[in-house]
């Protein structure tokens, strides 16, 4: 008979064998969990690298593009009305030396054309503004010794207002400029309106 020490070294051998077994098993599943969690983590970061760039897209489409739109709208607007106070500052050096009704009709007149030879308003409204300019001059401000300017408002993509304050010895006046810009033409900015007024509250 088998004596029970050989029995018991036996039995302690294959539980030796399986507990290695066992621990190559545990290594094993060991590896394989750390390759599956590395394969997870690449995927998760390509998943949230994804992720991210559309959320990206979906921002610059949502405020950067539109806010670049805005600054070039603004550098339009910005340009535009340099040009404008121009013509508007030219209008005013005029009409300082005008000195007559006539040079000073004349000095309207130019303002409004859009170009060498069409007016941009009727003939009895250039005069009947030339005419009451000088009124007001003779007798209630005096003559015109330079200009200020005191605002802008653009209305819309196609008016500017650019608001103007005029020096004169007894008094100032104030002054409104209407440009307008046709959809049929994208450029060119026509003078439709010109009030002035000696009532400093208009110009505010």
């Amino acid at each position: 008979m088998i004596s029970d020490k050989v029995i018991s070294v036996f039995i302690t051998y294959h539980l030796s064998l399986i507990t290695y077994h066992l621990s190559l098993i545990t290594y094993h599943l060991s590896l394989i969990t750390y390759h599956l969690f590395s394969i997870m983590k690449k995927q998760s970061s390509i998943f949230l690298f994804v992720v991210f760039s559309i959320f990206l897209a979906i921002l610059g489409n949502r405020f950067l593009v539109p806010f670049g739109q805005l600054r070039a709208q603004q550098s339009t607007v910005s340009s535009t009305e340099e040009l404008l106070d121009r013509r508007v500052e030219t209008f005013f050096r005029d009409l300082e030396q005008a000195g007559t009704l006539a040079k000073t009709t004349a000095v309207f007149e130019e303002i409004f054309q859009e170009d060498s030879s069409t007016p941009r308003t009727s003939t009895s409204a250039v005069d009947n503004m030339s005419t009451r300019f000088m009124e007001l001059s003779s007798s209630e401000i005096g003559q015109l010794h330079g200009c200020e300017k005191i605002g802008a408002k653009p209305v819309g993509r196609d008016v500017i207002l650019l608001k103007y304050l005029t020096k004169h010895d007894k008094a100032p006046v104030s002054w409104v400029f209407t440009f307008y810009r046709s959809p049929r033409s994208n450029s060119t900015w026509n003078l439709i309106l010109v009030r002035f007024d000696t009532n400093l509250e208009s110009a505010m």
